[in-house]
Parts: structure tokens; sequence; C-alpha cells
């Protein structure tokens, strides 16, 4: 693999200097987007006055930015959760000494369903705030929460952890761009799209989720699931819905296998179910299904495609979800959806889709080269030309479009 990669690195190399002047001028990249992250993103307990913590982590704060305060609220459902504690990071700490005058903490302040924290950078006595300004990644802040509830049938069994009204301000009192990437607590089993976020980048292009279920115990003597799965079908086609394999190994004599229901198919959604079968005397026997597993693996084909440069998306949706136990009894319905979006990249080549196409490009190519569609290293986005293979064929587009940027 090895050599592969730097074959094609000294092949593009050479491709490139075939069709650029003697004199190369570097172009840098976009500096990525600062954001304001949970984590972890997955925080799952399975009884009531467990504890645990999450942290709010700036990420890409660029010197250059002068960034000298941050400001966040997180909802949280207080009927299921309780704040036990907030304690301040240590992101801003380095940047704040002398003639900076310390970190000054605002908060915590509790509303209804959140907690919102605030901190900046202390100037001098005259109000001058004085380099080195803060960089790179850090903790603002941790918060940990306790399980005050523990559902019972169809009840909600989980939450979102979403960050909202935001600020990161600079020097000036401005604010500074940025994005945010929230987090999900459950108690109990959930189920989950996985992968969580899939990009297209053509039309016809097709790809599969699976939808999964977590944490299973087999004292909760699990039998049964359902799920519905919610996408937009102006942008996606569903060509296959086939049964994963979570249930099978209990299903087994003296039970009688399991029995799926459906696909199903609704305007915008698609229904599948399934159950382990019980013995004649309608019976279930042990062992009873626990871990993690896929119950339903779904294909997906794109049908529309956006102009370039542009990007359409949609939320794929689980809903009316149920695990079922042997007394027909719902143990869980918790749920973490997925997210699609195709974006046709504007410039050939670009495929990682930082706006320049260059050397991190020409590694993905080379990662991919030789695959085609089921073999382990195969990347779709490296395939340029959609034929199905990547080859030398998409090496020279790349290599034609080397240096240009977005």
């Amino acid at each position: 693999m090895f050599a592969t990669i730097a074959l094609i690195v000294i092949m593009l190399a050479g491709l490139v200097a075939l069709r650029q002047p003697s004199t190369l001028q570097a172009i840098a990249a976009p500096a990525p987007l600062p954001y304001l992250s949970v984590e972890p993103a997955m925080n799952q307990l399975t009884a009531v006055n467990e504890t645990f913590t999450v942290s709010i982590v700036a990420h890409n704060i660029n010197a250059s930015s002068q960034l000298v305060g941050i400001e966040f609220r997180l909802s949280y459902d207080p009927g299921l959760l309780q704040i036990v504690a907030v304690n301040n990071g240590s992101f801003l700490e380095p940047f704040a000494g002398a003639p900076n005058q310390g970190v000054f903490y605002l908060g915590p302040y509790y509303g209804t369903n959140y907690v919102m924290r605030g901190g900046f950078i202390a100037p001098d006595t005259n109000g001058i705030w004085h380099a080195p300004f803060p960089s790179g990644s850090g903790t603002f802040a941790t918060i940990q929460f306790k399980a005050k509830y523990q559902p019972v049938g169809s009840e909600n069994a989980g939450c979102d952890l979403t960050l909202f009204a935001t600020k990161l301000v600079d020097n000036a009192t401005q604010l500074i761009p940025h994005n945010v990437v929230g987090g999900h607590y459950s108690i109990g089993p959930f189920f989950s799209v996985e992968p969580s976020k899939y990009h297209a980048s053509f039309i016809n292009e097709t790809f599969s989720v699976n939808i999964d279920v977590h944490y299973v115990t087999a004292s909760s003597q699990l039998v049964g699931f359902e799920f519905r799965l919610r996408y937009d079908p102006a942008l996606l086609k569903i060509i296959n819905v086939t049964a994963g394999s979570f249930l099978e190994p209990f299903a087994g004599a003296p039970n009688q296998g399991v029995f799926y229901l459906g696909p199903y198919y609704g305007t915008n959604y698609v229904m599948r179910g399934g159950f382990i079968a019980p013995d004649p005397d309608a019976i279930w026997h042990a062992p009873f299904p626990s871990g993690n597993g896929t119950v339903a693996t779904i294909t997906f084909k794109v049908i529309f495609e956006p102009p370039a440069g542009e990007t359409a998306e949609c939320d794929l949706t689980l809903f009316s979800t149920r695990l079922v136990d042997n007394a027909v009894q719902i143990i869980a319905n918790d749920a973490i959806s997925g997210h699609f979006e195709i974006a046709v990249p504007t410039l050939i080549g670009d495929l990682n889709f930082d706006g320049i196409v260059d050397i991190f490009d020409a590694l993905v190519l080379a990662n991919a080269f030789g695959s085609s569609p089921g073999d382990p290293h195969w990347n779709i986005l490296a395939d340029i030309n959609h034929d199905g293979t990547v080859d030398i064929y998409d090496a020279i587009l790349l290599a034609n479009h080397f240096g240009e940027t977005g």
C-alpha cells in the first residue's frame, strides 16, 4: 500500500510538472472554521443516579482572530437529568497572564432546561488585551450530570445536549463566525443510524446506512423491534432494505427463528420490524439478545444533484422506534438519527472539500487507487470520472486541476 501511495504521488508530481509553470506559487488552503462541541458526543447510562461529565471544547481557534471571550448555553431534558457541577476548563488560562489580568468567569446561570456559562480574558488596567491570543483547541467548561429518572414503557429515554446562543468574541467585541456540534444522552438501549452522516458528490450515487441497536441487556428479555426512518424522497430513493443479524443468534430452537415485517413504505419514510418467533407454546427461551448490533440495512440512491457549489440535504430521522420484550411491553424507544447531504464540488479533484486541489486530495486518491465498489479501500469520492474504478484516469483528472482553488 505504501509503495502504491508513493508511486501515485510521484506520478501526480510528474503530471503536475508537465502542466505547471517552472515557478510554482504555493496557495494556502482556507483555515477551518472554529467550532464548539460537546464531548463525548454520546453519553450512555444504565441506571438512575449514575453520573457522566461532558466537556465544552473549543476547536480550530486561530490567534489571528484575537479571541478573548466564550459564552454558551447547553440545553437538556430536566425530567431526565440533573446538573451536579459546572467547572472551568483551562483553555483560556495560558493566554491570560500579565499584563492581562487572568480569566473572569460568568455563571453558571440556569434556565428551565439549560445552563449558561461564559468567560473572558481580563485586559490590562488600560483595557488593552495583549498577545499571545488563544489558539488551537481546548476545554472551556465541564458539566457533570446525574440521571434522575428511569423511563418506563414508551416514555422518552434520552435527550439531545444542544449547544445554542454560543458566542466567540474578539478583542473588538465582535462575534467570530463558528459552528457548533451537540451531543446526546440516553439511559438504557437505543437505536442509531450508522454512519450518522453521509456526504454524496454526484447523482445516482448509492450508499447504505445501518439501523443499529445499542446496550441491550439480556435481563430486558428483548424479542422484537420496530422503527421508521424518514428521508426526503426528492433527494433519495430506497433501492433495498435487508435484515440485520442482531436477533439471529438468539432465535434458535426451541425458539423458531426470526420473523421480519416489511419493509412498508410511506410517502417519505420506510418502516421495518422483526421479532423472534417463540416455541409452539408461545414461550420464548433464553438466551435473550444482548449487546449491540444491526437490525436492518437500508440502501439509498441519490436522485437529485444541486448546482455545483451548492448543497442539498435532509435528515435521516428515526421515529416510532420500539424495542419490545417478551411480555409485549416497550422497553426502549430512544433513537439517534442521521443526516445526508450532497454537494457537488466546484473543483474537480477537491476530494476533501477544503477549497484547493492539493497533496491531501492526491493522498485520498492514492489510498483508494485500484479499488472498485466492495473493496476495503474503496472511496467513491476518488472515482472522479464515476466509472466504478479508481485508476489512472482519475489520477490524470486530479493532476490536471492540481493547485486550483475555489
